[in-house]
């Protein structure tokens, strides 16, 4: 899970800092357990590390935190004075870690109390009251398979039920609605899609994470899962909340699974435990990725995955990736592009460059800039480079391709340019 740290601007090491850490336990443990792993850790990690207190951590708001002082050697030789602070709620580990110059003993409140005082977990009380257990049954009723090339799966489809294959959706004869996406997820990986369903929720007021879980599915592939619950509020109550079950598995790339219904929704339920425990991988053949940023639509035939943030990868050897990005506020076309250029060109990768140029012009009223860079990498392979850089109304749009030299890559950037939806752009979208 995520980390946070502020620095001290010093023009020679080492300087002082402040570190939150946060991790999500997969079992129950106290501060002073999780403070103790800490020290392994340390001890590990940082030879000669000296410890000097370890003590119960008293602050506002938490209910179990454990502190540890200790002392390490910084590189060049300089000792560092250090304090972390554990701190648990529920399965929510957060830790903060300190680090001052040897002789900032005398003036440690001084120079840390603040970061100590304002040192809290806003997400305290759900993380004491949720719950781990099951969020779908894991062993589903059999149902009929659908194969689903966009998603790259065959899917159990419950009777009754029916599956849109292109939009990545299954649909219940009330009206109940499965989603999965496998494409334009905003990470690359389940974790980090967990975390950020449970900030998403901590950020509703009109929500509450309930349950967790997290296991392997039949297959094998990893999981996440998150249940939310619907707060009701008003004079008029509604018998049954909403719930919100959302399960993020890692098989050859991440695919999200949601499910919005009501509380005693059992069929839909069972449909969801069906498709996340049941479906398997179609052949690498049969299968398809679907770009869908704001501003390309591109489907990419084979073994792709999207891995987050505009990132697209053809996982068959040798590899092929294609990238996007969106930047509002451009530093303006020119600049941009001969940045992004030069980086692309002065990769650790690239030994030996045997063609490389770059084109300024218009693209369907749009302005432009293309960049080619054939090149030969660290094992001798010829790897082509193709890019283009886009700039509408202040925001700049940049695409990448990077394959195995030849008519593949090539034809693959062909397509994406012509997949460009320039009315997007001149809409800023």
């Amino acid at each position: 899970m995520p980390l946070v740290g502020v620095f001290e601007r010093r023009s020679n090491e080492p300087c002082r800092s402040a570190v939150v850490i946060e991790n999500w336990l997969e079992k129950p443990m106290k501060a002073q357990e999780y403070a103790a792993a800490q020290r392994a850790m340390l001890k590990e990690h940082a030879p000669g590390v000296e410890f000097l207190e370890e003590t119960r951590y008293s602050g506002a708001g938490l209910s179990d935190a454990h502190a540890v002082r200790f002392r390490t050697t910084a590189k060049g030789g300089a000792r560092l004075r250090q304090e972390l602070i554990a701190a648990i709620e529920g399965p929510l580990a957060v830790s903060l870690t300190m680090t001052g110059l040897e002789n900032d003993g005398p003036n440690w409140s001084r120079l840390f109390g603040g970061i100590l005082s304002s040192f809290a977990i806003t997400a305290a009380q759900w993380a004491r009251e949720i719950a781990r257990g099951e969020v779908a049954p894991k062993e589903p009723k059999s149902a009929g398979r659908v194969p689903a090339p966009g998603l790259q799966m065959s899917v159990p489809v419950a009777p009754g039920w029916k599956l849109e294959a292109e939009g990545g959706a299954l649909r219940s004869p009330s009206g109940s609605e499965i989603t999965i996406r496998r494409s334009g997820l905003s990470a690359g990986s389940t974790d980090e899609l967990f975390a950020e369903a449970l900030l998403r929720i901590h950020r509703d007021p009109g929500w509450k994470p309930r349950r967790w879980d997290r296991g392997s599915t039949p297959s094998g592939w990893p999981f996440f899962a998150l249940e939310s619950v619907a707060l009701q509020t008003g004079t008029w109550v509604k018998k049954e909340p909403l719930v919100l079950r959302e399960f993020f598995v890692q098989d050859e790339g991440p695919v999200a699974f949601r499910l919005q219904a009501s509380e005693n929704d059992a069929a839909s339920v069972e449909a969801l435990g069906a498709a996340v425990f049941g479906y398997s991988l179609l052949p690498a053949a049969e299968r398809r990725l679907a770009v869908r940023e704001s501003w390309l639509s591109l489907e990419l035939a084979g073994e792709w995955q999207a891995l987050g943030s505009g990132t697209y990868v053809r996982t068959a050897q040798p590899v092929t990736l294609l990238m996007t990005q969106r930047l509002p506020g451009s530093p303006g076309l020119k600049t941009y592009a001969e940045s992004a250029a030069r980086t692309l060109r002065s990769a650790p990768d690239v030994k030996s460059v045997a063609r490389e140029d770059a084109r300024e012009g218009l693209f369907k009223g749009i302005a432009g800039w293309r960049y080619g860079l054939d090149f030969s990498d660290a094992d001798a392979a010829s790897v082509f480079v193709r890019a283009a850089w886009f700039e509408s109304g202040g925001t700049l749009y940049a695409l990448t391709v990077r394959g195995p030299a030849g008519k593949e890559t090539e034809d693959l950037f062909s397509r994406a340019i012509e997949s460009v939806d320039t009315e997007a752009m001149k809409q800023g979208r």
